[in-house]
């Protein structure tokens, strides 16, 4: 890892996943929007931090215990891009 890296902003990566979230999972996008609000007055260094980055994660997986479906698949691969 280079000395310039600074990490993901959570919410960048909430703005890519957001969209790919069927309309019928209501209870994962209200969540999402939620947390998302929530993000309003942080700085982008708690945003790239594991003070979002935790929580965010936990409610991906909460809401998405097994992957199984395409879009799934597609948020995972999101989450896991390494720069």
């Amino acid at each position: 890892m280079s000395e310039d890296y600074k990490g993901r902003l959570v919410d960048d990566v909430l703005e890519q996943i957001i969209k790919i979230i069927p309309v019928d999972e209501t209870k994962l996008i209200d969540n999402l929007n939620k947390f998302k609000s929530s993000l309003f007055n942080k700085s982008p260094e708690v945003k790239r931090g594991a003070d979002c980055w935790v929580p965010f994660i936990n409610l991906l997986n909460f809401h998405i215990p097994h992957i199984k479906d395409e879009w799934q698949i597609e948020i995972k691969n999101i989450i896991n891009i390494t720069y």
